[in-house]
């Protein structure tokens, strides 16, 4: 569409070029050297621009010609789709040009050998400047229509729709604003002004693919697939057919309709396009993923990783691939596909998603990779929206290994307020139970500050109480806690004189360990009785205990030093241990007091 409308537009221009130009800047005595401007000229307006290059090729311009020839030659390039070319002699029309108006007919057309080239930027640019320069240019409403052109295909949308609206309308500036809108995912708006302009400009559209394609897409885009495939289908026999073929695959994609949307998807892959090429190729790995064939599909991706790095599909492929080889237990070659986006450019968050599951997946599934990862990967995290994840890491890395210090105070310092607690929570409570007070006062004071409710201030407080001494208070804060940890029955070991009973203790004990799901220490019941002067009560938690350790060899002392059992100190007096030796010592005093009586 961009190529037939400006040349036809320039060839409008050329009228009023061969007006203006021979009588101004040609007025030489008669002779040839006119002639053979003249004779291009004609040339270029009857589109027999190599003609016209021969012409020009075979004179010798005087200096003031120079110009002149220049432009010439520019528009004989430009109409034969030399772009650059014609870029090249433009500018030396615009550079070296005196007179007004062919300095602005050179500007304008190097604006359009630019626009026509696919150097937007460049054409932007051109047409910007022009409009600044020429303000009353008869060319001033084909230059806000062509910097339009130029600011869409660069992303500048507000430029874009801002010039489009600035014209008169015309089939251009209808389908123009629509594919803005369309871009701007605005597909509504973008379809109202399709459906306008198919009833205003239906001729023009047949000579346009490229609009029809626009609307097509729309139409697609607005969940609209039964009225969009019969127009890609009228698309097969233009230049446009590899793009049709992609989005009737999309279409059928997202149908469900895998084995359909293979067919147009391996079409489309054949594109010489590199975009449509790419689109295909990741799209037919997704397809071929979801019909099962997994070996396939990660052999499109793996040619998208290599052949076209660094692209939006190349960096899909490659999250894809790393969920593939995470769902595969592969933890370390997931890793490796996510550092190709994570140290190229600045992650996407599809990519930090990925990570995210990747490193939570593997801290407990195979923690040697975790932490391989971790070490490499595990910064990107260090985000106060992964909040959740840095606690789950740190608390498990606390418990095996790794710096979980640095994660713990990485939230306290950046997270919200709920990790903030949560974080420092978990640092007073590793300064408890290292005994460091003054750093467990430190954090207790931050959760005041923060007012910080529940088990995350009574756990510190319980444990900053027990360290300063003061037992019973301790006990009465632990005994709050509603979610309780392993950690917590080894302080609530350290309280017993904190109890307000033996008995209440054991309760509480009893209620802690089935909380947690620890089994009861029967031995260690026992042995808190018998030392407080409750000897039949730890009689019992002692049977207990050697039901279930019966050659638990200290309990069967224990036991029957407490019941004075002579047969109990008989059975364990053969062992060779410590207790095993007291029991013989015993059994051999017992026998040395029964044949004393004796005598």
């Amino acid at each position: 569409m961009l190529y037939s409308t400006l040349m036809r537009k320039s060839t409008l221009i050329f009228l009023v070029v061969i007006s203006f130009l021979l009588p101004v800047s040609l007025a030489y005595p008669e002779g040839s050297s006119p002639d053979t401007l003249r004779q291009a000229l004609r040339a270029i307006d009857g589109k027999r621009n190599y003609e016209a290059l021969g012409l020009l090729a075979s004179y010798t311009p005087a200096d003031d010609e120079r110009p002149l020839v220049f432009y010439l030659k520019g528009r004989a390039l430009l109409g034969i789709k030399k772009y650059r070319e014609a870029v090249g002699s433009l500018s030396s029309a615009y550079i070296t040009a005196r007179d007004r108006r062919l300095k602005e007919r050179a500007l304008y057309e190097r604006g359009v050998a630019y626009l026509l080239g696919g150097f937007y930027y460049e054409a932007a640019s051109n047409f910007k400047l022009f409009i600044k320069h020429y303000p009353r240019s008869g060319l001033l409403e084909e230059a806000y229509r062509n910097y339009a052109q130029a600011s869409l295909k660069t992303g500048n949308y507000v430029d874009a729709l801002t010039f489009f609206r600035k014209s008169r309308e015309t089939p251009e500036t209808v389908f123009g604003k629509a594919e803005v809108f369309q871009r701007l995912g605005l597909y509504k708006t973008a379809d109202a002004l399709y459906s306008k302009g198919l009833i205003s400009y239906e001729d023009y559209i047949k000579g346009h693919p490229d609009v029809l394609y626009y609307y097509a897409e729309n139409l697609r885009l607005n969940r609209k697939p039964v009225r969009a495939k019969p127009l890609f289908y009228l698309l097969m026999e233009s230049p446009l057919r590899d793009k049709a073929y992609l989005s009737l695959g999309l279409i059928e994609y997202e149908g469900g309709n895998l084995d359909t949307a293979k067919v147009y998807f391996k079409k489309a892959a054949e594109a010489s396009g590199r975009v449509v090429k790419r689109r295909a190729l990741l799209f037919l790995g997704k397809t071929l993923r979801g019909l099962g064939d997994t070996g396939n599909a990660k052999e499109k991706f793996l040619l998208l990783r290599m052949d076209y790095p660094y692209t939006p599909e190349s960096d899909e492929a490659l999250l894809l691939l790393a969920g593939i080889a995470r769902e595969e237990g592969r933890y370390l070659d997931a890793a490796g596909f996510l550092k190709e986006i994570l140290f190229g450019r600045k992650p996407s968050e599809a990519a930090l998603d990925e990570l995210d599951v990747l490193v939570r997946e593997s801290l407990h599934k195979d923690f040697g990779s975790f932490l391989k990862i971790w070490k490499e990967c595990g910064n990107w995290l260090l985000s106060p929206s992964r909040g959740k994840t840095l606690l789950e890491v740190a608390d498990v890395m606390s418990a095996k290994e790794g710096d979980f210090l640095r994660i713990y105070n990485f939230l306290a310092k950046e997270g919200s307020r709920e990790a903030k607690i949560d974080a420092i929570s978990r640092l007073a409570s590793f300064y408890g139970r290292l005994g460091d007070a003054e750093k467990l006062k430190r954090e207790v004071g931050k959760l005041r500050g923060l007012k910080a409710t529940g088990d995350r201030v009574l756990r510190p407080e319980a444990l900053l109480s027990y360290l300063k001494g003061d037992h019973g208070r301790a006990y009465v804060l632990l005994m709050k806690i509603e979610d309780y940890k392993r950690d917590d029955i080894g302080l609530l070991w350290k309280l017993v004189d904190g109890a307000g009973s033996i008995s209440g203790f054991v309760r509480d004990y009893k209620m802690m360990a089935k909380a947690v799901g620890l089994p009861l220490r029967y031995e260690l019941i026992g042995d808190t009785l018998a030392e407080r002067g409750y000897p039949k009560e730890a009689v019992k938690y002692y049977v207990l205990a050697l039901k279930s350790d019966p050659g638990n060899n200290r309990v069967s002392f224990k036991l029957a030093s407490l019941s004075g059992d002579r047969e109990g100190f008989a059975s364990i007096s053969g062992k060779k241990d410590i207790y095993g030796a007291m029991a013989r010592t015993f059994v051999e005093a017992e026998s040395l007091k029964a044949r004393m009586r004796e005598m």
